[in-house]
């Protein structure tokens, strides 16, 4: 081999040597991906960034390209969850939103129908002629053509211990020895890929006994809507607001929320809660702390007041008439297999109770402390 001919080869594979050596698989799984797609071979192409959106899994165009290689793979199950994890990224993205709705469309989302059973027992302390109570519910949700939100909820609240200026029970129902109230709820809905709106109606009557054998008889009834979506990246909002009527008061109540994802599996969410009710004006600080893992936890605080509270995510409107003063709540959730989910919480609450009817004025209102355990399984089909 000649001199010449030697220098040749060495410049050629030094000239060679720094493209080797930029080689980018980012940029090589892009082109590759493009190639197999021009030639219609869209299952290539969405394999061929498979391994780069795992790598990078904040890169949103990078995601969203191979859910849209998925879709016209008519891999429509794979797509949509590829389209999720693209809107958790960009959840105003309507290229995102868009192929979300062509993926279910595609796979002909099933109907989905939820029951699940629940029940409480809750200890007054701090007031002698108020012990306990027990509720037992039964709740049916259902999920059709992947958007339309309806369902259903029964429960029983009972009491066998005294009340004194309510419980469980209609206010007014004072020294009763024993009381059951029936509760009935409705709700329909609409749920798209980053927003979910629910109108919520609800009738609840009972009855109790006082000490004198006297049955006193009430019921109220209300409406709610509540709304969550994302509209940030990153971030989750909701807002609710709802409205029940009694015969002798009308309560109104706005809740608002952010949640903001710590990692992979936390989350904290902060918010706020005011009510309107005679006239009175309250409201209440909210904040947890979620833990969004295998084994879900929720740990919940609130300060502040607040009268014959409505929960709208928990399918309540309680029916009491102290002002809150604060609340601790821990719920945990696991899942049992693919189907069922299993859930055990308890609650520490601190109430100001009102004065009871024919008390002397001025009389101090007593200070009580709820405690409450539950739990509750569902079942999806």
């Amino acid at each position: 081999m000649s001199r010449r001919l030697r220098e040749a080869m060495v410049l050629s594979l030094l000239l060679a040597g720094p493209r080797l050596a930029l080689a980018d698989p980012y940029e090589d799984a892009l082109a590759g991906a493009r190639l197999a797609a021009e030639t219609g071979r869209f299952s290539a192409a969405a394999q061929a960034l498979a391994e780069p959106a795992a790598t990078w899994p904040q890169d949103f165009p990078l995601q969203l390209t191979r859910a849209y290689y998925l879709l016209r793979a008519g891999a429509y199950q794979d797509a949509e969850a590829q389209y999720r994890v693209s809107l958790a990224l960009e959840p105003g993205s309507p290229e995102a939103r868009r192929g979300l709705a062509d993926a279910r469309l595609g796979r002909g989302a099933p109907d989905r129908l939820w029951v699940g059973l629940a029940g409480s027992g809750t200890t007054f302390s701090g007031q002698a002629s108020r012990s306990s109570f027990f509720t037992g519910a039964l709740t049916v949700d259902a999920l059709v053509a992947d958007r339309w939100l309806a369902g259903g909820l029964y429960r029983a609240l009972g009491s066998t211990s005294g009340l004194t200026g309510g419980g469980p029970g209609r206010s007014g129902s004072t020294g009763g020895t024993s009381s059951i109230q029936h509760e009935g709820h409705l709700w329909l809905g609409l749920a798209e890929a980053s927003w979910q709106l629910r109108l919520h109606a609800a009738a609840i009557g009972g009855s109790a006994v006082t000490r004198a054998g006297v049955e006193q008889v009430y019921g109220y009834r209300g409406v709610a809507a509540g709304v969550s979506a994302l509209l940030l990246a990153g971030l989750e909002w909701r807002a609710s607001a709802v409205t029940s009527w009694y015969e002798d008061l009308t309560v109104s109540q706005l809740e608002g929320t952010a949640t903001l994802p710590v990692g992979d599996q936390l989350a904290l969410r902060v918010g706020g809660r005011t009510q309107l009710g005679g006239g009175e004006p309250t409201a209440a600080a909210l904040a947890a702390v979620e833990w969004r893992g295998p084994l879900d936890l929720a740990l919940r605080g609130e300060y502040g007041l607040q009268r014959r509270p409505a929960d709208l995510e928990a399918h309540v409107l309680y029916d009491l008439p102290e002002e809150l003063r604060w609340a601790a709540r821990l719920q945990v959730g696991y899942l049992l297999g693919h189907r069922t989910r299993a859930w055990l919480g308890a609650d520490l609450e601190g109430w100001r109770g009102t004065t009871a009817p024919g008390a002397p004025a001025g009389q101090p209102q007593p200070e009580l402390t709820a405690t409450r355990f539950s739990g509750g399984l569902t079942i999806s089909f």
